[in-house]
């Protein structure tokens, strides 16, 4: 595998203490923007109940207004009605003063029926002069009714007038107080359309303060920004750690890689190392065959020899060396060193003294 370094997890604790602050940063932006929205949302609801309120006082005064416009309609109607009723009188007056003065007396108008009626009897009529005969019969019969009402006064004129005279001022009076109540009305619509336009002004301020708490544009886009960058810290944090993490499990195999490189390696040079000490053991051991097997206490036997000779006078030793020291080395089969042996004792053997001996008897 490919070397890797080991992880910095110094270097990977400060990158996710800052993404942690600003993580806590943007939390504590967005607390301050909900309880801001929160308080918003209060205040809307009482502005939303006062709106209400509002609406259903302002429903209540156009009610009354649709009241007052209904009870208008009625005067109105019965000021017309007043009206064409006077119309009519007046048409009918008229009528029967035409038709009194068309026909002249009672007696023209029974000639003129009994005249016509006879041609119904014995003429044969087309239709068009049928119908010309029978509305003239109709309007001689309204004139004989006028003129024989008009008899049972002294003058049917001034009968005719006297009675338009009457209903004429019956109906000035009902025109009169018609007309009253009509203005008190308008008056009341008019006070009424005014409190209208005064609450659709507080209902209009109303919603105007609710609005202007509503959420902006800005702020919404503001909080839809801060989410997304929280979640992008959220995932850089998540990579921070999962690369940190990767990166020691890449380390830890490739340590271990090594590690068992490095355990083939020195058994290699283990091996090789017992392969040389192997050999050379069995060198030893061969050398050590070849040997005689008394050499080291031989070697002993020689060393403490020389060392009671030193420790003799010279001349006895030189005898005792000459005459015995050949036959017993010969008859052991071994030969005799002729060097100094390095005393064992530190000098207490005493050769060295007898030296000193022997230059005082020379002296």
């Amino acid at each position: 595998p490919k070397k890797v370094g080991r992880p910095d997890e110094n270097k990977k604790n400060a990158k996710l203490e800052a993404i942690s602050r600003r993580q806590k940063e943007i939390q504590a932006e967005q607390r301050k923007m909900r309880e801001g929205k929160e308080s918003s949302r209060a205040q809307r609801t009482v502005l939303s109940e006062k709106i209400k309120e509002a609406r259903d006082t302002i429903n209540e005064i156009r009610n009354e207004d649709r009241r007052v416009g209904t009870d208008l309609k009625s005067l109105y109607d019965a000021k017309n009605a007043i009206k064409a009723a006077q119309a009519k009188r007046r048409e009918d007056a008229k009528k029967a003063r035409d038709a009194v003065k068309a026909a002249g007396s009672g007696r023209s108008v029974e000639d003129r029926i009994r005249e016509l009626e006879m041609r119904q009897q014995t003429e044969t009529l087309s239709l068009a002069e049928e119908k010309r005969i029978l509305r003239e019969l109709g309007e001689l019969h309204d004139a004989r009714r006028i003129m024989l009402a008009a008899t049972e006064s002294k003058d049917a004129g001034s009968a005719a007038a006297s009675a338009v005279a009457a209903a004429a001022a019956g109906s000035k009076d009902q025109w009169a107080v018609l007309s009253e109540r009509i203005t008190a009305k308008q008056a009341e619509r008019t006070a009424i359309r005014e409190r209208i336009d005064a609450q659709a002004k507080i209902l209009n301020e109303l919603k105007a303060k609710r609005d202007a708490l509503s959420a902006s544009t800005a702020d919404r886009e503001k909080q839809q920004a801060l989410s997304a960058e929280y979640l992008e810290l959220r995932a850089e944090y998540k990579k921070v750690n999962d690369d940190f993490y990767q990166q020691r499990r890449d380390y830890r195999a490739w340590s271990n890689y090594r590690r068992a490189q490095d355990d083939i390696k020195y058994a290699a040079i283990r091996a090789e190392e017992a392969a040389k000490h192997a050999e050379e053991q069995k060198r030893f051991e061969e050398e050590e065959a070849k040997r005689h097997p008394w050499e080291a206490e031989m070697a002993l036997c020689d060393a403490l020899l020389a060392q009671l000779s030193s420790m003799l006078p010279e001349d006895a030793g030189e005898s005792k060396d000459g005459a015995t020291e050949a036959p017993v080395a010969a008859a052991n089969g071994l030969k005799v060193l002729k060097k100094e042996i390095e005393d064992p004792w530190g000098g207490l053997g005493g050769g060295k003294k007898g030296k000193k001996g022997k230059k005082g008897k020379k002296g």
